[in-house]
């Protein structure tokens, strides 16, 4: 129907996908056993469990001097 996919299709739809794994395991928001697991929930419900993660996370405040 749609032919094949090109290289920068294929990119495209692997950074969309793994996105939300990427951005948890850089995040400050946690840390530990729970980053572990919303690492692996990413994995299973990809950007459903990102939003739960911004959600239920609390947001780390930058000190100003």
């Amino acid at each position: 129907m749609f032919g094949t996919l090109g290289t920068a299709e294929l990119v495209l739809i692997l950074v969309i996908a793994y996105l939300p794994l990427i951005l948890i395991a850089i995040s400050p928001r946690t840390e530990g056993m729970k980053k572990l697991l919303w690492i692996l929930l990413s994995l299973i419900l990809s950007w459903i469990a990102y939003i739960l993660f911004l959600i239920f996370t609390d947001k780390i405040e930058t000190k100003k001097d």
